[in-house]
């Protein structure tokens, strides 16, 4: 059986070199959809204008219709597939973390989780009034152009986390504000490094924490090791790699950050009750 490795977009190809940000207004027809499940080194954030189809994300199929808006990491995988006899019509923004304030990137970021709503009617118009602008932006070269786009890109993110939120107190708002902040920041680091050879102390360090105190800290509040954490983030990765790709299990295993193949199976079985290769199977039954 041949297997065809999963696409990866790279940056140099989707934006220019100045600003590390663009928007593409997209038509898609049929069943030809983005191009197969994917996955890219920058962030991405969609609005559906019009029609139906799904949306696979990290091998889950979900509805989309005028209104549904989803935000992507690089850890993401995902493809956008119009139904039958419908084209989508959608805005697709990409991005990296460069152009985004500090504190709008670590409120969306503080901890995992995927940014993926269905707007009502009105809301759906306010927000596409917001793509439209940064797509009128994109193509004006009017002085201060880049400077709408980046704020308008950031009002887009943060009515996405407002929207996205049960409750709204303040994610970081108590005495530990400090500690808890870095913690936060540490997931996010590790949301984007987990499949790199890491360490406990080279997450402290990236947190100005020591290894000893991040560790007990990181415990406390999550109730779980760091080393737990870590494995688990690569063992989701690994099974949305199997689940939405043929890349054999012999390279997943590494892709996901594992250093040997048996400590991967052993893991995975232990998490999952079935092996990488029956989840495979499964998957096509």
């Amino acid at each position: 059986m041949r297997h065809t490795p999963l696409r990866r977009l790279s940056s140099t190809d989707h934006m220019g070199p100045d600003l590390p940000l663009h928007i593409y207004r997209q038509s898609l027809h049929g069943h030809n959809g983005a191009g197969g499940v994917h996955w890219h080194e920058f962030y991405e954030v969609g609005f559906i204008l019009s029609g139906e189809g799904q949306h696979i994300l990290n091998g889950t199929a979900y509805p989309v219709q005028r209104g549904s808006c989803f935000l992507l990491t690089p850890a993401d995988f995902h493809d956008l597939t119009p139904a039958s006899g419908e084209t989508l019509e959608l805005f697709d923004v990409v991005f990296l973390a460069d152009v985004l304030q500090g504190e709008v990137y670590r409120l969306l970021f503080h901890a995992l989780k995927n940014y993926r709503l269905d707007f009502a009617q009105a809301e759906a118009h306010q927000m596409e009034q917001e793509f439209q602008r940064l797509y009128r932006e994109s193509n004006s070269h009017q002085i201060g152009a880049e400077l709408i786009m980046i704020g308008t890109l950031e009002r887009i993110l943060i009515d996405l986390l407002r929207h996205s939120r049960h409750d709204s107190q303040n994610p970081i708002e108590d005495t530990t504000a400090t500690r808890h902040q870095k913690l936060s920041m540490s997931l996010i680091y590790l949301h984007h490094h987990f499949r790199e050879p890491l360490t406990l102390k080279d997450v402290a360090l990236q947190v100005h924490l020591s290894p000893t105190y991040f560790s007990e800290y990181f415990h406390q509040v999550y109730g779980i090791t760091f080393q737990h954490y870590l494995q688990d983030l690569r063992l989701r990765f690994a099974h949305s790699l199997l689940t939405s790709s043929t890349i054999p299990v012999s390279h997943v295993y590494a892709a996901a950050g594992f250093q040997t193949l048996s400590h991967f199976e052993r893991a995975f079985k232990q998490k999952f009750g079935h092996t990488p290769r029956q989840c495979r199977q499964d998957k096509h039954i």
